[in-house]
Order: C-alpha cells, then sequence, then structure tokens
C-alpha cells in the first residue's frame, strides 16, 4: 500500500478490530457435555482397571481369575504419515495373570452416542497394538453410554474378486436399559457408577416426557 493509507485506486483503506477473525469459537454446550463425559469414563476405568476388566469382559476374568497387574499403555498411534494429525486411543490396559502365557491387552473406545462409534478408526487403532505387542493377546472393546439402545455394527468387512481382504470385530458393551436391571446386585464400581447415571438420565426423559403429555 502506497504511503498515506491509499490505494493503487485512490481510496482509504482502514482495518478495525471488528474486521479481524474472531479467534476463539462460542463453545458447543452439547460437545462440551459430551468431551466432560468421556474424561470422567476414561478416568473412572483407570481408576479401577480390575473392576473394569470385570464389566467388559467378564468371560477373561472366569478363565484366568483377576489379573495380577496392569499397565496403561501409550495411546498415541505410530505415524506412518508424519504431514497428517495422528489418532490417539482412549483407553488400552495391559493385563497380566497368573498364568505367565497370558497377556491381555484391551483396548477400550468409549462412544457417548451409538452414531458416533468409528469401526474404521478402531481397527487403526487394533492393527497398531498387534504390531506394538505381537506375542500379545489384543482384544478391542467398544463402551458405549448412550441411554437409547440402538443397532449398533461390530465389524467391519471387505472383499473383492473372490477374497477377503479385511475384516475386524470389536466387542460391543452398550450400556441400555436392556441391561439396567443386571446391574441391581452388581458389586462392581464400574457397574454401580453407569447404573446411577442411566437412572439419573432415564429420570430425566421420564420426566420430560410427562412435560409434554397433557
Amino acid at each position: 500500500m502506497p504511503p498515506g493509507g491509499e490505494t493503487d485506486f485512490g481510496r482509504s483503506e482502514r482495518v478495525t478490530l471488528n474486521d479481524m477473525p474472531q479467534s476463539k469459537q462460542e463453545q458447543n454446550p452439547q460437545r462440551e457435555r459430551l468431551t466432560n463425559m468421556d474424561q470422567a469414563i476414561k478416568q473412572l476405568l483407570k481408576d479401577h482397571p480390575v473392576d473394569a476388566l470385570e464389566f467388559l469382559l467378564p468371560d477373561a476374568v472366569k478363565q484366568w481369575g483377576k489379573p495380577l497387574s496392569w499397565e496403561f499403555l501409550n495411546t498415541t498411534t505410530r505415524k506412518h504419515d508424519l504431514a497428517r494429525k495422528g489418532y490417539v486411543m482412549d483407553l488400552n490396559i495391559r493385563y497380566t495373570f497368573a498364568k505367565r502365557s497370558v497377556v491381555l491387552v484391551v483396548l477400550i473406545e468409549h462412544w457417548a452416542t451409538a452414531k458416533s462409534v468409528n469401526l474404521h478408526r478402531t481397527a487403526h487403532y487394533y492393527l497398531d497394538l498387534l504390531e506394538r505387542f505381537p506375542k500379545d493377546e489384543v482384544v478391542p472393546v467398544a463402551l458405549v453410554t448412550d441411554t437409547k439402545p440402538a443397532r449398533i455394527r461390530n465389524a467391519v468387512h471387505s472383499e473383492s474378486r473372490g477374497r477377503v481382504w479385511l475384516h475386524f470385530e470389536t466387542m460391543v458393551r452398550e450400556v441400555s436399559r436392556d441391561e439396567f436391571l443386571a446391574w441391581e446386585q452388581a458389586g462392581n464400581a464400574i457397574a454401580q457408577v453407569l447404573r446411577g447415571a442411566m437412572a439419573g438420565s432415564q429420570s430425566r426423559g421420564r420426566r420430560y416426557s410427562g412435560a409434554r403429555t397433557p
């Protein structure tokens, strides 16, 4: 711009603060609520790793007993493309049992809504863990805390030319009304907290429903 603030066309150009783009967007209340819930669920699982295993994979505890020790693994996936943003897993816990040959890595992905479940991303995490721990048994679990029961896909399948190129499945632990009564006598800390959260959500839903009824 020439001296004096004149453009080549002879008119003055002025920039004010109102013309600058807003650097901070307004916070979405719904997104903030889901983010807070996600952080609370992950912290709950980390605070009670044995109960987390019993709640998510009860068959493993029945087969091998309670774990002797556990560790929380790095949740950052390896970046093969440095130009792109890397994926970060929710939580993965590596359990050891009395049988020295049994080492179990549980990949836990929490989804606050059924429609947000992303199996392709989970498959990416699973392959990363298989590469990092080739001798361990790795089990993926999708923990869905949507209070409304929904039809949730648990597999990704790809085939062509008569051959299967990829088949990936994850266990789905859906916190829904279908399991609510089964938690009444549960002594599991994870089940108790989720049961209380569900009861509160359902009570609010009944109040809202009643308010709309003439």
